[in-house]
């Protein structure tokens, strides 16, 4: 362990300066539920509390893709969006679209403005309906709440007693989930609405039933300011072997900091042990991720991405005995689409149209944002005050295409593990194979229905490790009771989660579910992530990048693709287009423990490339990768540590002791180290 540091970190000391102490170093990070207020849902014998957003609704539209006409989420954009420079009748400062079906709209200067959106939207003949959006006590994720429940049956019911169980409960439709045997989508007959959660809450007391639980669709919270961070971090231009000056906003293999930090923390002039994963020792010994497969469940992959080439599992139909192909099956699934999803996980036409105005307006002159974006740029201002205009336009276009750039998470998070350019880029098993699954929307958005369809097709198509990066802040007792099942079924099979970006000690889940790898976030000088959660459930840390430290990890980008640019010019090259280092945007430097997640998916992918007949099981692996990880290179800030000795003073006065560091609180088991643990699996092979 490192020598304590003294650097601020306001997120946390707001944090630990409004919770006392002990109440937060106990907690075992399960949910709190807050008081009924009348509205809930249950998760196993608690009530979690909700309450309803008034500033927003959802919206259901009918289906148009493939057709000729103008799509109904267009003619959503086009009848209340905001219009740039100018103002619509309606109060909406925001269309967002989660997928080709779902809308939110938010509503502005007009905290109970739901009830005139209501009333709005039911005039037009390409809305189906409108849906509450709801909001967990004291978390900030918005969930919409759609007309369907999802339900899963105990153990030894018969699929004869499922459909009468399903019949006797008034339910107009019961689809199963794919995959998942003894899963069903549910539509009550009559409760619409508000009324969904009181069915949901029934239908979990009904004999047969193991869970049940709200089809909601999770919407995550737009980052914070601080997470984007100051463009010069991303401009440094120092020197390297104190003669020849880079840059690292443009030297793929730099900015690749957590595969080998050496050459970074040398142009960064910082000292001290590396804090990689040190994936190219591995290499070196001609563990490259061999064999392995590795699905990765998230929002939009651009599996013909340059630098993925060759690098998808194809399924193989004939090999798959008791499960026939999808139709048109070839690189994995998207669950996000209607009627049982379909067999491209990439972006599709549709999708681009509704993107592509933030991109472009990202990309305007300097002069039209500040007549744009006066709202954005007062409040940035507000907020970093010291920063000059052009730091200030900058952050402008970071925030305006943050959606374009956070919907194809499923590329980035790829690109952790897995990918090869002649520019230098690697990922940290290059020779893996990654099964995409499909299971989140545009805009930050998941459904459960999808979720639990991609977890079961992982795992039944034959994936060696599941990444994935999400994290809910609704416990979801369907999905732990499938994740239950699948470790039993396969008990070799590695899961992997992201364990949030909260700044807290609550974990997300499916992060927090019993024999999940849990994987906080660090920077580049070894602290822990400004926003990575932390507790007693963290396993292990990885690099996840911190803005205003190093600048980001750098992964790959699905903005390159043809229709984002037809007719347009390439991206400037001026600094206001920091995150991406190429003009076309193939990459990103970003930050997350979306992004330490993978990172850690990757060393499991170069540890079973180790153990070729699969000898090893999954709670195997796990006890490995937290033996061999360290904390010699890692930190506690004074916070923490000011934090912790408060916690540990109180307990002591109660005449008990802390069962726990601070190091471990804080940082989990340490910083994964792929040449130890690919060392520990080779020798337990002899």
């Amino acid at each position: 362990m490192k020598r304590l540091i003294s650097s601020a970190s306001l997120a946390i000391s707001l944090i630990f300066s409004a919770t006392a102490p002990v109440a937060l170093l106990l907690a075992t990070g399960s949910v709190r539920a807050a008081e009924d207020n009348g509205l809930y849902y249950n998760f196993g014998n608690q009530k979690i509390a909700l309450s309803v957003r008034t500033d927003a609704i959802a919206v259901s539209m009918k289906q148009t893709r493939g057709t000729r006409s103008k799509s109904s989420l267009s003619l959503l954009q086009q009848d209340f969006g905001t219009k740039r420079g100018g103002a619509k009748s309606q109060s909406v400062t925001q269309v967002q679209p989660l997928d080709t079906k779902y809308a939110l709209l938010t509503t502005t200067n007009d905290a109970n403005g739901s009830e005139k959106l209501k009333q709005q939207v039911r005039t037009k003949s390409y809305i189906t309906a409108t849906l509450p959006v709801l909001r967990i006590a004291g978390k900030s994720n918005s969930l919409v709440l759609p007309n369907e429940v999802i339900v899963s049956f105990k153990p030894g019911i018969s699929e004869a007693q499922q459909q009468s169980i399903l019949a006797q409960n008034n339910l107009t439709s019961a689809s199963p989930i794919p995959f998942a045997k003894g899963f069903y989508t549910v539509v009550p007959a009559k409760a619409k609405g508000l009324e969904v959660l009181g069915v949901s809450n029934q239908l979990s007391q009904v004999a047969g039933i193991r869970t049940s639980m709200p089809n909601f669709i999770e919407i995550k919270s737009a980052p914070e300011l601080d997470r984007f961070g100051d463009n010069e971090t991303r401009q440094l231009k120092i020197k390297q072997n104190a003669s020849k000056p880079i840059d690292t906003d443009r030297d793929i293999k730099t900015m690749q900091w957590h595969i080998n930090s050496q050459p970074m923390m040398k142009a960064m002039w910082l000292a001290g042990n590396r804090t990689d994963v040190r994936a190219p020792e591995v290499w070196n010994r001609g563990k490259k991720g061999d064999g392995v497969v590795v699905a990765v469940i998230d929002s939009l992959l651009q599996w013909d991405h340059p630098a993925l080439a060759n690098r998808m599992m194809k399924v193989d139909c004939a090999a798959q005995k008791d499960l026939s192909c999808l139709p048109g099956e070839t690189y994995g699934w998207d669950f996000t689409s209607s009627g049982g999803g379909d067999n491209d996980t990439r972006v599709n036409d549709e999708e681009i149209a509704a993107m592509r105005p933030a991109l472009e307006e990202s990309l305007k002159p300097d002069a039209y944002l500040r007549t744009t974006q006066t709202d954005l740029i007062a409040k940035i201002k507000k907020k970093f005050p010291a920063y000059s205009d052009a730091k200030v336009l900058g952050l402008v276009r970071q925030v305006i295409r943050e959606d374009v750039v956070g919907s194809f998470h499923g590329t980035m998070s790829t690109g952790m593990i897995v990918g090869s350019a002649r520019n230098g880029f690697q990922g940290i098993a290059p020779n893996v194979k990654i099964l995409p699954v499909r299971a989140g929307g545009l805009g930050r958005s998941l459904s459960s229905e999808a979720i639990i369809a991609s977890i079961a097709y992982s795992a039944l198509r034959g994936a060696d490790v599941i990444n994935m990066s999400f994290g809910s802040e609704a416990p979801n007792p369907v999905e732990e009771s499938l994740i239950s099942d699948l470790q039993s079924m396969f008990p070799k099979l590695v899961f992997v989660a992201a364990a949030g970006n909260e700044t807290s000690p609550d974990l997300g889940y499916p992060a927090s579910f019993p024999g999940i790898i849990s994987v906080g976030a660090i920077n580049i000088k070894g602290n822990r992530a400004s926003y990575s959660n932390f507790g007693r459930r963290i396993d292990v840390v990885a690099p996840g990048g911190d803005s205003d430290v190093d600048g980001g990890v750098l992964t790959l980008s699905g903005v390159g693709v043809n229709g984002f640019w037809q007719n347009k010019p390439e991206q400037p090259t001026d600094t206001n287009f920091a995150s991406f280092p190429d003009r076309r945007g193939y990459y990103v430097t970003t930050t997350g423990t979306s992004f330490a997640s993978p990172a850690v998916a990757g060393v499991i992918a170069l540890m079973k490339s180790a153990d070729p007949q699969r000898k090893l099981t999954a709670a195997q692996y796990r006890n490995i990768l937290i033996k061999t990880s360290s904390l010699e290179s890692l930190s506690m800030s004074s916070e923490e540590l000011q934090f912790f000795n408060a916690a540990k003073k109180q307990v002591e006065a109660q005449g008990k002791q802390l069962d726990i560091t601070g190091e471990r609180y804080f940082l989990g088991n340490g910083l994964v180290n792929a040449e130890n643990a690919v060392a520990e699996v080779e020798r337990m092979q002899r």
